[in-house]
């Protein structure tokens, strides 16, 4: 399967919001409640787009997946135990769409965003997981990611993760 990741642009706005309303479906068909109309919204997908922080993934030339990675860390990251000091990047609001699902679109996606960065000088990636998502929770172990802690959000419990870049696992 050959999947194209590039960042993403204004033009894409309109699918990379029917990518979130894709993915917000088929969680809640899964019973979990983890997206809304309040989160993630065009605000955020649009400001991240500003900012030249989303990427997405592409199946012949369709929208097959997207995720954010810049260095911003919630506030409630500040009472986590990281084991990695220094500078870490952060992944925010990875998804695939339904369709592509099993069609190596996430793998290639934290590829690609652990490539970026360790290119943009950080050491290592953070990310925090819905603990209702088992198979999001099984992706990132399977990852190589460990579990530093949790926070709580709105909508209830995260599993905070991290990965040291520049090593293989």
């Amino acid at each position: 399967m050959d999947i194209e990741i590039r960042q993403a642009n204004l033009v894409d706005i309109t699918g990379l919001m029917a990518l979130v309303r894709a993915c917000i479906l088929k969680m809640q068909s899964h019973g979990i409640d983890q997206w809304d109309d309040i989160y993630p919204d065009r605000g955020a997908i649009q400001r991240d787009i500003d900012d030249g922080t989303v990427f997405i993934a592409r199946i012949a030339g369709v929208i097959a997946g997207m995720a954010t990675l810049n260095e911003h860390q919630s506030p409630e990251y500040a009472d986590v135990s990281w084991q990695f000091p220094g500078r870490p990047a952060v992944i925010h609001r990875l998804m695939v769409a339904p369709e592509a699902e099993g069609k190596g679109v996430a793998r290639a996606l934290m590829r690609f965003l652990e490539t970026r960065g360790e290119s943009i000088g950080c050491n290592c990636i953070r990310l925090d997981v819905f603990v209702k998502n088992p198979r999001a929770v099984r992706f990132y172990e399977l990852s190589s990611y460990q579990r530093a802690g949790h926070v709580r959000f709105r909508k209830g419990n995260f599993y905070c993760y991290e990965k040291i870049l520049g090593f293989a696992g």
